[in-house]
């Protein structure tokens, strides 16, 4: 009878994991429960594994989860935990994470002060699309180093190879961080996704740009920066992408989620292309010239 019941509990522990899941929109159809961190597809984007699980069933069925496309995670427990072990479970995350991401900052500020050198016009990454190298390093290889800065202080790193693979130092702070570039023109103040899109807003209008690592990060960013400059014109500057399952209008998940950030903050929102047509501001800046990135910031619409 007692072994029937741990069953039960296990088996409906398991349907509170798959609900995680669903709410993050992670996919991950037999999740390992070792107690180690995993990888796992997203419903967006189910070739890449840009989501994250723990489960454990020992001293208590427990799960944590993360989706780091929007950077939303979630912490449950299993049926009959009561509060405090939730509670506990909550807390051993945050103790862990803080822990983690003190560890990678000390780490990010040694290799941006000791290992890398600044990179030029020939980093491969930089050829590639066409901009300059603001404020940006490269390792022996070539790989772009990209700061990740919370407020003033640098917490990570984004590296980005010539064939535009892109990743962080493990278990660094990505959420409400950015990369800033300098405004020539104070007048608006732009939020994109990644860095070579930020260049080119910037090369093209002045403007100051925070770049956001990504579609999920652009409200955090944009919260951050109207608390910061409250008086400033936000206009966040969405990637369009593919419709998907999940994102079906034209735009995708970043034009869903830019505007998302906009309406947080009432900014504006400017995107590159007409119709159908998927790319972002530097994809415009390579194809059409500057002038076309100038005349969609012009663009803009408030939301």
């Amino acid at each position: 009878m007692k072994g029937q019941k741990s069953e039960f509990v296990l088996f409906e522990f398991l349907e509170t994991v798959q609900a995680v899941f669903a709410s993050l929109d992670l996919v991950e159809p037999k999740p390992c429960a070792d107690g180690a961190l995993h990888r796992c597809a997203t419903v967006h984007r189910p070739n890449k594994k840009n989501g994250a699980y723990i489960v454990r069933t020992i001293p208590f069925p427990w799960v944590w989860a993360r989706n780091w496309e929007t950077l939303s995670d979630a912490v449950a427990c299993g049926a009959g935990c009561g509060k405090a072990l939730r509670e506990r479970a909550c807390a051993r995350v945050q103790q862990s994470r803080e822990s983690l991401r003190r560890r990678v900052a000390d780490k990010a500020k040694y290799l941006w002060n000791t290992v890398f050198s600044w990179a030029d016009e020939t980093n491969p990454y930089l050829v590639k699309k066409g901009i300059p190298g603001i404020g940006v390093k490269e390792t022996r290889d070539g790989t772009l180093v990209v700061p990740v800065y919370d407020d003033q202080e640098l917490v990570s790193m984004q590296f980005i190879s010539a064939s535009a693979g892109k990743r962080f130092l493990k278990g660094g702070k990505i959420q409400s961080c950015f990369f800033p570039l300098p405004a020539r023109d104070r007048s608006v103040l732009c939020i994109a996704e990644g860095y070579a899109t930020g260049v080119s807003i910037h090369v093209a209008t002045g403007y100051g740009v925070l770049c956001a690592f990504g579609c999920g990060n652009l409200i955090h960013v944009a919260k951050s920066a109207k608390r910061r400059f409250p008086e400033a014109t936000l206009c966040l500057c969405a990637d369009y992408d593919s419709p998907s399952r999940i994102y079906p209008h034209v735009g995708g998940i970043g034009f869903a989620k830019a505007r998302e950030a906009a309406l947080a903050v009432r900014g504006y929102v400017a995107y590159p292309f007409e119709g159908c047509r998927t790319g972002d501001f530097n994809d415009l800046h390579k194809e059409y010239g500057l002038e076309s990135v100038r005349r969609a910031l012009a663009r803009r619409f408030l939301v």
